[in-house]
């Protein structure tokens, strides 16, 4: 399946504020790819994808995930939003024909992170985080920072990882033991 059949596929599955949001990401992402050399190709598809399974609902998410064995701990019994990501790699491989593990692993992973993540899975969650289409608070010293990480690309994912962390720490959810190792994951990397 191509990009541009996958795209008239995801129109009719996702939200149109989710599409334009998507959008942003792949526009981002492939200068990030580029920016730290990785597979342009890889990234764009891990972008194109990332949110497929935003359309479902709460109980879609959970009834699917439970359906294709994930694991829903209690943080995402909390909040299932935050399973878009498992649930979208298997929505991508099963419906999209998507097989490399690498864009697979991406898009399961570009929420929360996860230890030991490629460079395909780093840009992609840089990209959510920043593309132009945002506006949350704090976008605008985010980018700066992911800017100031010039080809740093495990600072730049920090970056991002730790401004989640505090923005769910500050809003008293319940914080996902995934993105603590992901982030404890990349000082290790960084400080060796």
């Amino acid at each position: 399946m191509n990009l541009e059949v996958i795209k008239e596929q995801l129109k009719q599955d996702i939200p149109e504020k989710r599409y334009l949001h998507t959008l942003g990401v792949i526009e981002t992402a492939e200068k990030l790819a580029k920016r730290y050399q990785a597979d342009v190709a890889k990234v764009k598809l891990a972008a194109l994808l990332h949110d497929c399974a935003r359309g479902f609902s709460d109980e879609e998410l959970i009834q699917f995930a439970h359906h294709h064995d994930i694991n829903v701990d209690y943080v995402y019994e909390s909040f299932p939003a935050l399973l878009h990501g498992p649930v979208g790699a298997v929505v991508a491989k099963n419906k999209y024909h998507i097989t490399d593990e690498e864009i697979l692993h991406a898009v399961a992973v570009h929420t929360l992170g996860d230890v030991g993540m490629g460079d395909v899975a780093k840009i992609l969650m840089i990209a959510d985080a920043i593309e132009p289409g945002r506006a949350y608070r704090g976008i605008e010293v985010l980018r700066e920072q992911v800017a100031g990480c010039h080809n740093n690309i495990n600072q730049a994912v920090l970056c991002c990882l730790e401004h989640k962390i505090q923005v769910v720490l500050k809003s008293k959810y319940l914080l996902h033991p995934l993105a603590v190792d992901a982030r404890n994951d990349l000082l290790l990397s960084i400080s060796k």
